[in-house]
């Protein structure tokens, strides 16, 4: 349905973007470089107009007024022979002539056709979401959970039950702001996302009074009123950018840890993860429900003059917004931090924190930040949505142990196998080969690691993190695998005293402690194996040495 490729994070460059700077270009490379993985989904819906017109009145409609719209243009910029080729450009161009009563009744044919949801209730002067990256959003989402889970719905699974980091799905979602149309919530609650599961629901949270009230009439359009609930909350008040002076170490480790929470949450009390969390607790009557997911489509502005303003390239005016869907303290730079923080006040109250962004920018922000706290590149995913010419990225964290050998932990590059060739040994290739693997875990010295052997073919070496807490409360590992090493063995004549073994690697890590330990077994493993490093070239040598002497 949706295609989703591997690709670094320097590329997905938009041809139609206007030019950085060196500088900035720079800054943002260098940023890129310590991302995880960026995948990509490009749309899964691709609308026919033609198609569309036939089956939706209202919609052939607009788009005939928006064709007259084109063609008075060009017949009033062909008169003028003085008007540059860009101008001509801007003037032409489709989007120009894209209003809301157009939008809207895009958005309404293509959720009748797509999903079968109708919206009835779409006021002027609130945002029309287009549907084809909301969904690819949605998709995203599914995927994480997914990816997270195992058939029988548990989280992370590989954990050790003493370990308490296993969960069952709660099949529920919190969506921060539904605006007008409450459209994820809508798409949510289709068969795409649920797979049929017909126990899946969604909290949906808005500031806005008549918004709700919309959202409401969408909701029962639908009959999807045992489903979705939206629930009315404060909006954020605050003067100032937060900043917290904090780690994930530290907040694991503090033995005053409910004082460190009660501090977290006196910042968080207007934010909005927080209030849709106390929303959505007091909703289900449970202390601390809890949820697979969150996500947000934030808004992009942090005033109301730079909502308002026209649009660089091509003078266009913005998309109908309200002040509430357009503007927030310090933009979505802001918001996503906000989420950021509060997050760490709820923790494993949410599995899988989201949000989609405008900018990549943005996104270069988010990723700094939650390195800094000590986020793990296998506990942070990141993507880009394709739609046309638009991209937007989207972000997502999450506060529980990633199983180890999850696709997220799969260290990607570095060494991946080499061949070692012998010569009369007593031994079998294989057995040599695996004694030789065995002395060097015995003798390694810079980490203690474990290995496991099947039939002389395939080794996992691994090493544990021993660090103790002083609070359970954070339900931190005792021990946790800070990398894995899955090495498989071939020979293609098993039985010869003299042949070559090739040694495959495939390497995981969860955490940044054990990436820098992998990196240091690649760099001696192939030399002690091979026995091509130094040591083993001055023994050669002195053993040389040695029968020369004899003889």
């Amino acid at each position: 349905m949706e295609t989703i490729e591997s690709n670094s994070p320097s590329s997905g460059k938009n041809a139609s973007a206007p030019r950085k700077s060196k500088k900035r270009k720079r800054s943002l490379a260098n940023a890129a470089a310590s991302f995880p993985p960026i995948s990509q989904v490009k749309s899964s819906i691709h609308p026919d107009f033609t198609v569309l017109a036939k089956s939706y009145p209202d919609f052939k409609q607009q788009w005939d007024k928006l064709k007259k719209r084109q063609k008075s243009e060009r017949k009033g910029s062909g008169d003028s022979e003085k008007i540059s080729s860009t101008s001509k450009s801007k003037k032409m161009s489709f989007s120009s002539h894209v209003n809301f009563k157009f939008n809207c009744a895009l958005t309404r044919a293509i959720l009748d056709q797509y999903f079968h949801l109708s919206l009835p209730s779409m006021p002027e002067g609130h945002l029309c979401p287009p549907v084809p990256n909301r969904f690819n959003y949605v998709l995203w989402v599914k995927q994480l959970i997914e990816e997270s889970s195992n058939k029988s719905g548990d989280y992370f699974a590989e954990q050790e039950p003493e370990q308490d980091q296993s969960r069952k799905l709660s099949h529920r979602g919190l969506v921060l702001g539904t605006g007008s149309s409450c459209i994820y919530p809508l798409l949510l609650s289709r068969y795409q996302f649920t797979s049929k599961n017909s126990s899946w629901h969604f909290i949906g949270t808005e500031i806005d009074p008549d918004s709700v009230q919309r959202a409401q009439e969408n909701i029962n359009a639908n009959e999807l009123q045992n489903k979705i609930n939206v629930l009315m909350v404060v909006p954020t008040i605050r003067g100032a950018a937060r900043t917290v002076d904090f780690t994930l170490e530290k907040l694991r480790s503090s033995i005053n840890s409910e004082i460190l929470e009660e501090e977290m949450a006196d910042m968080g009390r207007t934010t909005p993860l927080y209030t849709a969390a106390k929303a959505a607790n007091t909703y289900y009557s449970e202390e601390l429900c809890k949820f697979d997911f969150c996500m947000a489509n934030p808004p992009f502005y942090s005033s109301e003059e730079e909502a308002t303003h026209s649009r660089k390239g091509d003078d266009r005016h913005r998309t109908d917004m309200s002040p509430n869907e357009s503007v927030y303290p310090g933009g979505e730079v802001g918001f996503a931090l906000d989420m950021l923080y509060d997050s760490v006040t709820l923790r494993n109250q949410v599995t899988w924190y989201s949000l989609m962004l405008s900018r990549k920018a943005s996104l270069v922000k988010v990723v700094q930040e939650l390195k800094r706290i000590g986020f793990d590149q296998s506990s942070i995913r990141t993507v880009e949505f394709h739609q046309g010419n638009a991209t937007r990225w989207g972000i997502a964290w999450t506060f529980l142990f990633p199983s180890i050998h999850s696709p997220a932990a799969r260290l990607q590059g570095g060494l991946e196998g080499f061949d070692v060739i012998l010569n009369g040994f007593e031994e079998t290739p294989l057995q040599e080969v695996s004694n030789r693997i065995e002395s060097f875990c015995v003798g390694l010295k810079f980490a203690k690691v474990k290995y496991n052997t099947i039939e002389n073919v395939h080794y996992c070496i691994y090493g544990e993190d021993s660090k103790d807490t002083t609070s359970e409360k954070f339900a931190i590992q005792a021990q946790r695998k800070l990398f894995s090493i899955e090495i498989k063995l071939h020979c293609d004549a098993p039985c010869d005293k003299s042949s070559i073994v090739r040694v495959s690697m495939k390497n995981y890590s969860a955490f940044n402690d054990g990436m820098e330990i992998i990196r240091r077994i690649h760099r001696l493993l192939p030399g002690e194996i091979c026995r091509t490093n130094r040591r083993w070239r001055r023994l050669k040598k002195t053993t040389d040495s040695s029968r020369i002497a004899d003889s």
